[in-house]
């Protein structure tokens, strides 16, 4: 092709598929993608495809625009050169979420699901367990799905020997162990679990959730849903806690066979937020509108344990942020009330249990 166009790049089959228009050092370059792949349905000419190429070439640069309101030939046209520096140890801060799906029971109906299911000694003969484990597993079993029994020691077990224990509502390894929960997940790590669901009718003590918490840590291990149910009166979040902290999740509390009362949740913008409220967080109004969120985050990340020093320490770096700026009389007293109750429960509040409301006292 005549100049200004040079052929700058062929396909695999030896045609001209880019075309480059050089420039001067005032201008920038000119690049034409004509693989005639791309282009074949804009085609507008079948006389060949060199004729082919100079009708792309002359539509895409638009001689006639630039005659008219630049009153510049193509062959003297050129955009003007671009002097730009990329600083790449500057972070981009402001990418937004798009608003995620809500996981539904049809959605972990079709996840792979691990059951746990507390066998110690206190379910057998209970009819109000038994129940209420067989009407779960009967809403999320599939074939494929993976089965233990939990205690003071842990069973791997099919589908048909659990309808036969949950038949005779047996119970049979004593103990509430919640530690050895982590070890069933290790156990099935390279089994794909989408679902874990965790069966319990009972509750622990700190040195039980201390271990599960230690051992989550290490075997590092995230699940798409964790579903907690907690059947009859003796039990608590105690059992389910540590393995709540890092994935979406629900807890249900059964005190009959029907209606069980929602006790929690946690979902992924909640999630979100907790690694980087610091950065979300800077201004009064930014902390109404998301102190809610903030509190369910911290109080799952913080249910049953100690007080954490480097959430205290983020904590008062937000603190710091939105006091920096004037705030109303209304204002600073509400955030400090709110602040206030976010800092008992990163202090280690819940470490026996209960909740802390905005405005409330522990409830136990």
């Amino acid at each position: 092709m005549n100049s200004p166009f040079y052929s700058f790049a062929r396909d695999s089959d030896g045609g001209v598929a880019e075309f480059f228009y050089p420039a001067d050092q005032k201008r920038g370059d000119i690049v034409f993608n004509c693989s005639y792949s791309s282009l074949y349905f804009t085609k507008k000419e079948n006389d060949g495809t060199y004729r082919y190429y100079e009708n792309i070439i002359a539509w895409t640069a638009r001689p006639e625009i630039h005659l008219k309101y630049d009153s510049c030939l193509m062959k003297d046209y050129s955009p003007k050169k671009v002097n730009y520096t990329f600083d790449y140890n500057k972070k981009w801060t402001e990418f937004k979420e798009l608003p995620r799906k809500e996981i539904t029971k049809n959605d972990l109906i079709k996840m792979k699901t691990l059951f746990c299911i507390d066998a110690s000694g206190s379910v057998g003969g209970s009819q109000l367990y038994h129940k209420v484990t067989r009407i779960i597993f009967n809403d999320f079993y599939k074939n494929g799905d993976i089965i233990y029994l939990w205690g003071s020691s842990i069973k791997k077990i099919l589908e048909s020997e659990f309808k036969r224990w949950n038949d005779n509502r047996e119970s049979g390894l004593s103990g509430t162990n919640s530690e050895l929960i982590a070890d069933i997940i290790n156990n099935e790590r390279n089994s794909n679990i989408e679902h874990l669901i965790i069966i319990t009718d009972g509750g622990v003590g700190s040195g039980s959730i201390d271990k599960s918490d230690e051992k989550m840590k290490k075997y590092k291990i995230h699940f798409k849903y964790v579903s907690t149910y907690i059947i009859g009166s003796g039990g608590n979040r105690t059992v389910g806690a540590p393995y709540c902290r890092g994935d979406p999740n629900v807890t249900y509390h059964y005190l009959k066979d029907t209606d069980p009362e929602r006790l929690a949740s946690l979902n992924q913008e909640e999630l979100n937020l907790y690694e980087n409220f610091n950065n979300q967080i800077t201004t009064y109004s930014q902390f109404k509108s998301k102190a809610d969120m903030l509190k369910n985050v911290i109080e799952a990340q913080m249910y049953g344990k100690e007080k954490d020093q480097n959430l205290i320490n983020k904590l008062n770096q937000l603190k710091s942020k939105v006091t920096s700026h004037s705030l109303s009389s209304s204002e600073n007293t509400d955030f400090n009330d709110k602040f206030n109750i976010l800092y008992q429960i990163a202090n280690g509040a819940l470490r026996g249990g209960g909740s802390l409301n905005f405005g409330a006292k522990k409830i136990n």
